[in-house]
């Protein structure tokens, strides 16, 4: 600490392409403050360094990482055990929204070819990791790898998904039962804290709100909209729904807010020149015109009344006497958008996974996380949209490299237990 601009100079004379820069050993700052000095010394030393971060996702680094360093580990260390692995792809999955071209979540490297799963459990491990765009960072022993290793790891239509241009993180669109092992935390737990963001208008108790006394509360929880690390951060600030408190970080004056009725702005009480909007996904900035709808998260940015991401106006709803706040924002096909709490798909016995690409086809990986075979269907709706339900997609399989011909509205397999079907489908 202290030496960044030295330490960035030297590895840049050697030749270096890529620093994991670990959080071990430190004095004690915050990594939000700890790591942007070896940023600033890498943009100086002449030579483009991967800047990948690694304090183990404690202090949620997707929140603010992205204008820091080009990835962030989001977990704990991997381990080469299936309950292991998968339980860091739960912890991964909720934070798509966060990644990006040029940024991207980082659940730890492969384990693939280390001998503790199967092929089969390695190959949805592969799968999985390039569909959610993570760094690809072979954990084997490269001298002495198997056959079978070698061709999961040498899949070149499968890393063509990891290297997309479009840089969408792949997500889980559908799943049924209850996995069995470890599972991650579903973004932050329902009963405690989620994130706000900003999506369809619709009935859902997911858009409820209730305005009083300078808080805004959800109607499922009564959780407060709340400014992540207090001041800390301010501008770009993540905002999320958390347990109401007065004590505490800023003695509870980040979960209050000023509703400024003459340019429909919410401001904060602790800086009213910081407003809420509305940001898109990062994902979202570059998706293809073919995707369904856009997605926005929220954050505190200064205000400027000019922007309709900034505006935002009460409709009664007839559930409870609460209101829906709606943006002044709309998706695509020109829906109106609403405050929402973050609801995402939970972990399953089975799972489609899903996520857009560049050429306008989608990357699909049926996950059989259970214990027995089974059937898994990927339904076009959850893959591409409610306007794909009806259609006629091509899906080919790139593990196998073989076309599968045309299906209309899905697409079903039988699916062995631990393993996984990688697809990618296209219109006829």
């Amino acid at each position: 600490l202290g030496f960044e601009d030295i330490d960035a100079q030297t590895w840049a004379s050697w030749g270096i392409d890529y620093l994991k820069y670990d959080n071990c050993y430190t004095d004690g700052k915050s990594p939000k403050i700890r790591y942007p000095p070896m940023r600033d010394a890498l943009n100086k030393s002449g030579r483009p360094i991967f800047f990948s971060m690694c304090e183990w996702g404690v202090d949620d680094p997707a929140f603010w990482a992205p204008v820091v360093g080009n990835s962030w580990r989001t977990t704990g260390d991997i381990k080469d055990t299936w309950a292991i692995m998968t339980n860091r792809l739960d912890l991964n999955e909720p934070l798509y929204p966060y990644a990006g071209p040029g940024g991207w979540n980082d659940p730890d490297m492969l384990e693939v070819g280390n001998g503790g799963m199967t092929t089969e459990e390695y190959q949805a491990h592969f799968s999985l990791w390039s569909l959610m765009k993570a760094p690809l960072l072979i954990g084997c022993d490269l001298t002495n790898m198997t056959q079978a290793t070698f061709a999961i790891l040498s899949n070149t239509e499968v890393i063509a998904i990891n290297q997309d241009p479009l840089g969408v993180q792949g997500r889980r669109v559908w799943s049924a039962g209850t996995p069995t092992g470890t599972t991650g935390s579903n973004t932050k737990d329902l009963l405690s804290t989620v994130a706000a963001t900003v999506s369809r208008c619709t009935s859902s108790p997911s858009q409820q709100w209730i305005v009083k006394d300078s808080r805004i509360t959800d109607a499922t929880g009564g959780r407060c909209l709340d400014i992540d690390y207090c001041r800390d951060w301010m501008s770009g600030n993540h905002v999320s729904v958390y347990p109401c408190h007065t004590g505490g970080c800023s003695n509870g004056t980040n979960e209050l807010w000023f509703w400024n009725h003459s340019d429909a702005t919410i401001r904060t009480r602790e800086d009213l020149s910081m407003c809420l909007e509305a940001v898109p996904y990062r994902g979202d900035l570059t998706m293809h015109p073919s995707a369904p709808y856009r997605n926005y998260y929220v954050q505190t940015r200064p205000c400027d009344s000019n922007l309709a991401s900034q505006r935002w106006v009460t409709v009664d709803s007839t559930i409870n006497s609460t209101v829906s706040i709606q943006n002044g924002v709309s998706d695509q096909l020109g829906v109106t958008m609403c405050l929402s709490l973050f609801e995402d798909v939970a972990p399953g016995a089975l799972e489609v996974w899903a996520g857009p690409l560049q050429d306008n086809t989608t990357a699909v990986v049926l996950l059989n996380r259970g214990e027995t075979e089974a059937n898994i269907t990927a339904s076009w709706s959850d893959v591409l949209g409610p306007y794909a339900a009806q259609e006629t997609l091509l899906v080919r399989d790139v593990i196998a490299h073989a076309e599968l011909g045309p299906f209309q509205s899905s697409f079903t397999a039988l699916v062995a237990p631990h393993a996984s079907r990688t697809l990618k489908v296209s219109k006829v």
